[in-house]
């Protein structure tokens, strides 16, 4: 075997690792942003109702936490980390409009961490 060969692809599998982080941590934000879709109108209505499922989300999220701390900004998922703690709070003590604005800027910055991990050429140079 050629020296550069097992350069080439072991380049090529660290290649592919990062394609497939790429797609896994677009694909969980976009679950979690229409998770949220579905929990808003919850929170604005009662907001008692939407602790439930915004409490899986909340373990969804820290399930993913040891993955997410390795390729992700930290800065990032410590702000997501945050707001999905306030959205709980104000869910909690039943601030349904708070509550809602709350879950809007969540769902937001998964967008934001979502374009921070898509694969496009601005993200690569």
């Amino acid at each position: 075997m050629k020296p550069w060969l097992a350069s080439i692809l072991v380049l090529l599998v660290l290649l592919c690792a990062a394609v497939a982080g790429s797609f896994w941590i677009t694909g969980k934000c976009s679950r979690w942003q229409q998770e949220l879709d579905e929990i808003a109108p919850l929170a604005l209505d009662d907001p008692s109702s939407a602790v439930s499922p915004l409490q899986e989300l909340a373990e969804q999220w820290q399930q993913t936490q040891f993955f997410l701390r390795m390729v992700a900004s930290h800065q990032e998922l410590d702000e997501i980390q945050l707001q999905l703690a306030q959205a709980l709070r104000l869910c909690r003590q039943s601030d349904g409009q708070d509550a809602f604005q709350a879950l809007l800027d969540l769902r937001d910055e998964l967008g934001v961490l979502k374009a921070m991990e898509d694969i496009r050429l601005e993200n690569i140079f």
